[in-house]
């Protein structure tokens, strides 16, 4: 009796432990990416929270009276004085800005003044590994910044070689760009990337871009070091993954205040009708971003209850950082109780029957679930779900194969 117990506590010891080195593979990495969205998912947002970011909708319909894609200059024009006027924390403008055509080239002229103008706007840039074979040949790359501290590792991550969609070059050459992984639809659902490796150098996301506009923080000073942090001065300091990366808390897309641009237009013109000043001044003091939000601009996602627009992830994106939220990974020893657990019980069903270990084991499961949700919810650190699959999996096999023999 003793040998086997000896043989089962050594065997589930070396299960949990060979799951946990490896849980960066990609099949198991897939499991606890699933296990924690669903975990974060079913957890009460905190009441701490505020509403810090305005997400202007290019919603369906706007995309009615104005079907018409991409907008033109005086469309962005617009949106930006109307935004400026009300001294934002920070502007970002999701969708690329195109060049006007011959008719309309004074509008461009007219943006272009209102960029200069605008002390904290930021653009996006798609970027991706491969060129675009759909995008046409003269598609131009944009001038995207380059993060000059930067440390650790940065050969694991991944490099991206091509600029597949950005603003026309004269607007691109007035505001900072911040990068953006593409094709949009292909969102990273789990991960808040801040900075990616473009052509071998570390470049800002958007994200980060539109981020530390908002925290009064300089370009230069930006630290990044993948694995360990990513820095806003001495304003703002996250852990981020390997690949210089936030897991994603789609709960803070609750708390994104939300403002149709047609109503914003309309709110400007009769701004002295009741009600129509209080929602030009939601933008006041707040990050306020533009971009589509329509039917045709979603995706479904695994990690979220709806499908959502990529304007609406960067909302979520930057709502998170500024409401200090990021997630926590599991600490390393979180995997010590986790491996304890497992043979504890993997000792304790091979005693019982066939009937009460099924209902042991489905039990100890959904006590694990409402540990884990607590913990996320107390201490913002998720817990290791492939491990603790492993460990009642193990436990549960142990018990048919006694019974068997």
């Amino acid at each position: 009796m003793r040998s086997q117990t000896a043989w089962l506590f050594l065997a589930v010891a070396l299960l949990g432990l060979l799951v946990w080195r490896e849980a960066d593979r990609p099949w198991l990495a897939e499991w606890d990416q699933r296990f924690h969205a669903w975990i974060i998912s079913n957890s009460p947002a905190p009441v701490k929270w505020g509403k810090q970011v305005v997400l202007v909708e290019i919603d369906d319909n706007a995309m009615e009276a104005q079907p018409e894609w991409p907008w033109q200059a005086l469309d962005y024009a617009l949106f930006l004085r109307l935004a400026e006027a009300r001294q934002p924390a920070a502007v970002g403008i999701v969708p690329a800005i195109p060049e006007s055509a011959a008719s309309e080239v004074t509008y461009d002229g007219l943006l272009a003044d209102l960029m200069i103008r605008a002390p904290r706007l930021a653009i996006n840039a798609a970027i991706s590994v491969q060129p675009d074979r759909w995008a046409p040949d003269e598609t131009p790359a944009a001038e995207l910044p380059v993060l000059s501290k930067v440390g650790g590792n940065v050969t694991s991550m991944k490099d991206y070689a091509t600029v597949s969609q950005s603003s026309a070059e004269r607007f691109r050459v007035l505001v900072p760009v911040g990068a953006t992984h593409a094709p949009a639809s292909r969102l990273i659902e789990d991960r808040v990337p801040l900075a990616y490796r473009f052509s071998g150098s570390l470049v800002p996301s958007f994200v980060a871009q539109v981020a530390r506009m908002a925290l009064n923080v300089a370009e230069q000073e930006m630290i990044c070091f993948p694995g360990e942090e990513f820095a806003f001065g001495d304003k703002l300091e996250l852990p981020v993954d390997s690949s210089a990366s936030l897991v994603a808390d789609w709960r803070a897309l609750q708390f994104v205040e939300r403002v149709s641009y047609f109503d914003l237009l309309v709110a400007a013109r009769q701004s002295d009708q009741p009600g129509q000043e209080a929602l030009l001044e939601t933008l006041r003091g707040r990050v306020v971003l533009l971009g589509r939000t329509d039917a045709a601009s979603k995706v479904r996602l695994d990690s979220y209850a709806r499908p959502v627009s990529e304007a609406e992830y960067h909302a979520m994106a930057i709502s998170m950082l500024l409401n200090r939220a990021w997630v926590h990974r599991s600490p390393w020893w979180i995997a010590i109780p986790v491996i304890a657990g497992g043979i504890l019980l993997t000792l304790t069903v091979v005693g019982l029957s066939r009937f009460h270990a099924l209902l042991l084991v489905p039990l100890v499961g959904v006590l694990y679930l409402a540990l884990a949700v607590g913990m996320f919810s107390s201490e913002g650190i998720l817990m290791p779900g492939a491990v603790a699959a492993a460990m009642l999996i193990f436990a549960f096999l142990c018990t048919w194969i006694k019974r068997a023999t």
